[in-house]
């Protein structure tokens, strides 16, 4: 702000501002004027003593005693008339003025992550491509890896029966062990990748978060009219960008390490028919991404051998021509 040099990036900049400053009898010690509007991640507890409410907006402000502290936008109504007078002239006296030159001011940044975002769309489209299809092969194998989503559950074990050998070992090592319980052995054969994929829209997820937001600001034509809600919700996407960036390109990236032959081999491990386990162990991305929404992947033959038929066979299969 224009009136303080105190630089707010997360709740721990708020508590190196105030210091010791976080219990406040705001009937005691009467509010002077507010230094600086915050909103931060994760939330901070307001320092007035009979309020200490966790909030993620609020304010910096200053005491007639010189002292700084913080309090949440709703709660600092506790000082009185005296912060509400204090919030309208701070809002519109330098809140507002810096927002709207902070706003004005991002459309050159905007552009220049444009092209990188729209980059990022592209992919997540194909990974919720792949996704679909992949859903239309193997329904049953779908709801396995959604619940391992939801559970955290990404290491795949295949089990193995002991030789007579290894169980005497073992019974030896321990003799009160129960011996048909050791007969199966669990041998971890790796970690499904990408797993997130199921648990989250991709493509809904990018577009959301980014690419609709950046066309609706850059095409914005005058944000001087917005009000101040407004102008602090773009604000705070404006000061996030870089880290929903960030996100986004992680979880898009998740989506594309789930697409491997590797992640195949291992889904086939999970319990399943021998059929859906064969067609998964020859699955290759060329069936994948040659879905469209009129390909119903029906055929035996290609669920069999995993790609699909070229030209010349579905039209010889579409006339029924067999030689």
């Amino acid at each position: 702000m224009a009136n303080t040099p105190h630089l707010i990036r997360n709740a721990a900049d708020v508590l190196n501002i105030i210091g010791d400053n976080i219990s406040i009898d705001p009937n005691k010690f009467p509010l002077k004027r507010i230094v600086k509007h915050y909103h931060v991640k994760p939330e901070i507890q307001c320092s007035l003593s009979m309020c200490h409410r966790w909030h993620n907006e609020g304010y910096i402000v200053e005491l007639e005693d010189g002292r700084l502290t913080n309090v949440g936008h709703i709660c600092g109504k506790q000082f009185g008339e005296k912060f509400a007078i204090e919030e309208q002239k701070y809002q519109e006296q330098i809140l507002r003025p810096q927002l709207v030159q902070e706003i004005g001011a991002s459309k050159a940044k905007l552009r220049e992550v444009k092209q990188p975002i729209d980059e990022l769309v592209q992919r997540a489209q194909l990974v919720s491509k792949r996704k679909s299809a992949f859903t239309s092969l193997f329904k049953g194998v779908i709801q396995v890896l959604r619940r391992r989503a939801v559970n955290g559950d990404s290491e795949v074990f295949e089990s193995m029966v002991r030789s007579n050998q290894e169980l005497e070992d073992l019974i030896a090592a321990n003799p009160f062990q129960n011996r048909e319980a050791l007969r199966i052995k669990n041998i971890s054969k790796g970690y499904i990748r990408g797993l997130r994929l199921f648990s989250e829209n991709v493509f809904e997820t990018v577009t959301s978060n980014l690419s609709t937001p950046l066309e609706d600001l850059i095409n914005l034509v005058d944000h001087q009219s917005l009000s101040l809600k407004k102008l602090l919700e773009w604000d705070y996407w404006l000061k996030s960008l870089d880290e929903k960036i960030s996100d986004a390109t992680t979880l898009v990236k998740e989506g594309e390490e789930f697409f491997t032959p590797e992640n195949f081999m291992l889904i086939s491990l999970l319990p399943g028919t021998p059929e859906v386990k064969e067609r998964l162990f020859k699955l290759k991305l060329p069936l994948l991404d040659s879905a469209t929404p009129t390909n119903k992947f029906d055929s035996p033959q290609i669920l069999q051998s995993g790609k699909m038929p070229n030209r010349k066979e579905r039209r010889r299969k579409k006339f029924g021509i067999n030689n």
